[in-house]
C-alpha cells in the first residue's frame, strides 16, 4: 500500500490525475489537496509516500511547499507538476529532492512512467528495509 497526494489548484486537473493513477496503479491510495497549504495540513495526516505537486498555485507555490513539507517529512517523493516549462522551476526543484517532473498536459504513457518509476523506487527502499530487520 502506497499513499500518494495530488496537490493542484484546478479541479479537473486533480480529478483527472487521480482517475489515471487509480486506473494504473490500483494499490495506491490517493488523496487530493487544491493548494500548497492543504497540502502541508494532509502531509501530516495522511502521510503520504508521493506528492505530485502543482508548482503554480495561488497563496504559496508548490516549491515553497514543498520546502516546509520537507522540514517534517524528509522520506516524501515529490514529483512537480507544471505547464511552465521554466529552468529557473526544474533547477529549483533539483535543489529540493524533486524525484521528478511533469509537463502539462501530460501524456498517458509520461504519467505512468514517472509514477511507476518512483513507485518502484519505494518498493525496493521498502523491500531492503525488511531485509534489514528481519
Amino acid at each position: 500500500m502506497i499513499k500518494l497526494l495530488i496537490v493542484d489548484d484546478e479541479q479537473i486537473e486533480r480529478d483527472a490525475m487521480k482517475a489515471i493513477l487509480q486506473r494504473s496503479f490500483p494499490q495506491l491510495i490517493i488523496e487530493l489537496a487544491k493548494n500548497g497549504k492543504i497540502a502541508i495540513e494532509k502531509s501530516q495526516v495522511f502521510k503520504p509516500d508521493v506528492m505530485l505537486m502543482d508548482i503554480k498555485m495561488p497563496g504559496m507555490s508548490g516549491l515553497e511547499a514543498i520546502e516546509r513539507i520537507s522540514e517534517d517529512s524528509s522520506n516524501i517523493k515529490f514529483i512537480m507538476v507544471t505547464a511552465y516549462d521554466s529552468y529557473d522551476y526544474a533547477r529549483s526543484a533539483i535543489k529540493l529532492g524533486v524525484r521528478d517532473y511533469l509537463l502539462k498536459p501530460s501524456k498517458l504513457s509520461e504519467i505512468k512512467e514517472i509514477v511507476g518509476k518512483v513507485l518502484n523506487e519505494i518498493e525496493i527502499e521498502r523491500s531492503k528495509m525488511n531485509q534489514f530487520t528481519n
